[in-house]
């Protein structure tokens, strides 16, 4: 009986191939930004500014983030102020 060169090479030294583990690996997105993610970019002269956010954000969500960029940004200013 003939076997396919694969088998016939497994057999002669006593390879097999390895089944994959499961559960399986979950697919990720391309753009990185998950499942119930949203994207937006914004382009500077310095490069593009992005932020993922959850698709559902509440308005409480969008005023913490209001609030949190804000204080980034005088922190931001601040830090090229002192470097200059």
């Amino acid at each position: 009986m003939e076997f396919p060169p694969r088998v016939a090479t497994e057999q002669a030294f006593g390879q097999r191939p390895i089944p994959p583990k499961l559960p399986l690996p979950k697919e990720e997105h391309d753009d990185q930004t998950g499942i119930g993610m949203r994207k937006a970019m914004f382009p500077l002269d310095e490069g593009d500014v992005t932020l993922i956010f959850p698709e559902g954000i509440s308005a409480d969500g969008l005023g913490d983030l209001a609030d949190y960029l804000e204080i980034f940004l005088k922190k931001e200013r601040r830090n090229r102020e002192q470097s200059n």
